[in-house]
């Protein structure tokens, strides 16, 4: 799925970049912005395609943020944090994934047999060790691309390495919904 993603985006910027080209009126400014030189090297789009730390389980990034070679390199700290967090997730994820099954939802046995708030509760503590899944993978795939030099944002004079960033758990998980 991340390859399909990455493919569809070196079409859109080829076909942007052969407007911008062809001097067509309708140009929109994120078209002007894509040099073409840059991005019509074979080799550089193999290399987008195929780098490593966001083959499989992303985080997308765009070609534009790609690059090639890395210009900035993450701290180690960093990168080390979320190494641990994604390891954190992942031994709660397996120590207890057991013990509490999705799939028990939906026994007819368990439905009639428990009380409606033991189900209630039953579901939310199964479904969240569930999401534990995506969140340590997640976690893992970010940390790599920071390591690789991917997801450095200026946003202001520090900068932070958070362009890649594909979820925040606390946001997930704690968020109202106003």
């Amino acid at each position: 799925m991340m390859l399909t993603q990455k493919v569809t985006d070196l079409a859109i910027i080829q076909h942007d970049g052969e407007c911008m080209t062809s001097g067509a009126p309708d140009s929109r400014k994120e078209q002007v912005q894509v040099p073409l030189h840059q991005w019509s090297l074979l080799l550089s789009q193999l290399e987008y395609l195929f780098s490593a730390p966001g083959l499989l389980a992303g985080p997308l990034y765009r070609f534009m943020e790609y690059g090639g070679l890395p210009q900035k390199s993450a701290p180690k700290t960093l990168v080390l944090y979320k190494i641990v967090i994604a390891a954190a997730f992942f031994s709660v994820h397996s120590a207890t994934g057991t013990v509490f099954p999705l799939h028990k939802n939906g026994d007819p046995d368990f439905v009639e047999s428990t009380p409606f708030l033991h189900r209630v509760f039953y579901l939310w503590i199964s479904s969240f060790l569930a999401r534990l899944n995506y969140y340590w993978l997640w976690s893992l795939s970010e940390g790599l691309c920071n390591a690789a030099g991917l997801g450095y944002s200026i946003r202001d004079a520090r900068g932070r390495w958070d362009a890649l960033s594909d979820y925040s758990f606390f946001t997930l998980e704690v968020h109202s919904n106003e």
